[in-house]
């Protein structure tokens, strides 16, 4: 039974790969008028704070 795995990423680029993403959410955060956060949404959307907490919550298990 052969067993080896083939890396895709290093630790090193996974690292600076998700730092980009946490950069960019942050600002995009500080963007936006802290009541716009919370309430502002297009149509049917949520709004930009819902999504964040929904990223929040699938975070830690997709890790």
């Amino acid at each position: 039974m052969n067993t080896s795995t083939t890396q895709v990423i290093s630790r090193t680029e996974l690292l600076a790969h998700w730092q980009g993403h946490r950069n960019l959410t942050r600002r995009t955060i500080e963007a936006f008028p802290e009541k716009d956060l919370f309430e502002y949404s297009i149509g049917d959307m949520r709004t930009f704070s819902g999504m964040f907490m929904e990223l929040l919550g699938i975070g830690t298990p997709g890790i």
